[in-house]
């Protein structure tokens, strides 16, 4: 039960760990490491361990948002603002 509690406090998951943190499979968690979209740290050359901030970050991404119709439209009126106000440059 211990050791439990200490494997929670830990800032970082071993691969599969990661993969279930990131819901995704084995070959695709490699990938993200492999095309560096990923950082990750290997122990001995063998076993990957992942920082769990950095997976968070993965994750919230702004690249990997998906905005919402009423983000679109809000952005959209307030680029036609701004041209408005530069004299329609």
């Amino acid at each position: 039960m211990k050791k439990e509690q200490n494997n929670s406090k830990r800032p970082f998951l071993p691969f599969e760990k990661a993969c279930e943190y990131l819901s995704v499979k084995p070959a695709t968690l490699y990938s993200y490491v492999h095309t560096n979209k990923l950082s990750c740290f290997k122990v001995n050359g063998r076993r990957i361990y992942f920082l769990i901030d950095d997976l968070y970050n993965f994750v919230i991404n702004e690249n990997n948002l998906v905005k919402s119709v009423q983000q679109i439209e809000k952005e959209v009126a307030l680029h036609v603002l701004k041209k408005d106000k530069r004299g329609g440059k």
